[in-house]
């Protein structure tokens, strides 16, 4: 029993090592958000936080495995605090992707203002001005943002 808890403490050693370049990687990550560098540089950190979880997820699996269920729950406690991050860094990087290229595809349309029928106050003209209000005013659920 003394070399399973010694064995233990080994792979508890390797996974708290495994979580300090995590954490490492995470902080450069956002140290580079703060300088806003370009989109390559946060993809190519952000594959190295995805590689340092997955070697932290191993370990930590290995660690799982020699551990009664009892203190399971402590230890997926501590994973999900982790994969909290993991996902906060994802989502980060999609802002920052997203952000960069909207501002580059995006082009802008300057239309007339539009000008809505106005009724003249005459009988005769009613079914005319509603038929056009309705087809140019109401919304209709049928047509597209294309018009088809």
């Amino acid at each position: 029993m003394d070399s399973g808890a010694s064995g233990n403490e080994s792979i508890r050693r390797k996974r708290g090592a495994a979580k300090a370049k995590f954490r490492r990687k995470v902080k450069f990550f956002h140290t580079h958000v703060e300088k806003e560098s370009s989109s390559e540089v946060l993809r190519w950190i952000f594959e190295d936080v995805e590689k340092s979880f997955d070697e932290m997820e191993s370990i930590h699996m290995q660690l799982i495995e020699q551990r009664d269920s009892t203190s399971m729950d402590n230890e997926d406690q501590y994973m999900d605090m982790l994969e909290d991050e993991r996902i906060e860094v994802r989502c980060l990087l999609d802002t920052k992707l997203g952000n960069k290229s909207v501002k580059k595809d995006q082009t802008t349309v300057k239309l007339k203002p539009f000008d809505p029928p106005l009724f003249s106050g005459n009988v005769r003209d009613w079914p005319t001005f509603k038929e056009t209000f309705n087809k140019l005013v109401v919304p209709q659920c049928f047509i597209t943002v294309f018009g088809v």
